[in-house]
């Protein structure tokens, strides 16, 4: 990383990031606004952090070890996660700062530094926190704002976010809040959401501004 260039990128996270929806997502924004030579895109739609979710996190990052992946790419100048919004569609448990191991939200959030830090101890990573999603989770039968609706482990995706707050000042990483920043919310989801969801090309518009900000200010660039 240098002279506010970042030549390799790497991504983890959900259908936010797989550039499928919006007409590419931030993807192309980010490439141009941080001269990205490489760009390797590892986000699996549906999936969260947790091996509870399909192709969650932990599982892409275990077959990546197996594979031998990392030996065949440059170490990244940047990894950027956007997970915790299908961990509450899928009830992960929070657990609490005290897991060190199993499938909870905090255990998982643990792991995953552990493992990108013991291979990539100077690669700044950088978290997002869920933006604002209408939708009823998995084994419930109502639909609401994801903050205030309780999956069937009893937590609300703001219980997430607080999570990933709590877990920046623990582990010591940048957490990017574009759940407050981005400013889609129930009264104008609409003009910024495919399907209550997933951002078009709008809310991309208004998601890019606050990732390249939010990554600047961490990356002190």
């Amino acid at each position: 990383m240098q002279d506010g260039k970042l030549e390799r990128v790497w991504i983890y996270g959900d259908s936010l990031s797989t550039g499928t929806h919006g007409d590419g997502a931030y993807l192309e924004a980010l490439k141009r606004e941080f001269y990205v030579k490489e760009l390797h895109n590892f986000a699996v739609g549906s999936s969260g952090l947790s091996k509870i979710t399909p192709n969650g996190m932990l599982e892409v990052l275990d077959k990546q070890i197996r594979d031998r992946l990392w030996e065949k790419l440059e170490k990244p100048d940047l990894i950027f996660i956007w997970h915790g919004s299908n961990d509450w569609y899928w009830g992960t448990p929070i657990g609490s700062f005290r897991d060190e191991e199993g499938e909870s939200f905090w255990a998982c959030v643990r792991t995953v530094l552990t493992i990108l830090r013991s291979k990539f101890p100077d690669t700044p990573i950088v978290w997002a926190t869920p933006i604002f999603r209408l939708e009823m989770p998995d084994g419930k039968n109502r639909t609401e704002d994801a903050a205030f609706l309780e999956n069937k482990a009893g937590h609300t995706m703001y219980d997430y976010g607080q999570a990933l707050w709590e877990a920046s000042g623990r582990y010591h990483f940048p957490l990017i809040d574009t759940g407050r920043l981005v400013d889609i919310h129930r009264q104008n989801e609409e003009r910024f959401l495919e399907d209550h969801v997933h951002p078009n090309r709008a809310g991309y518009h208004k998601i890019e501004k606050v990732l390249i900000k939010g990554i600047k200010e961490s990356l002190c660039m």
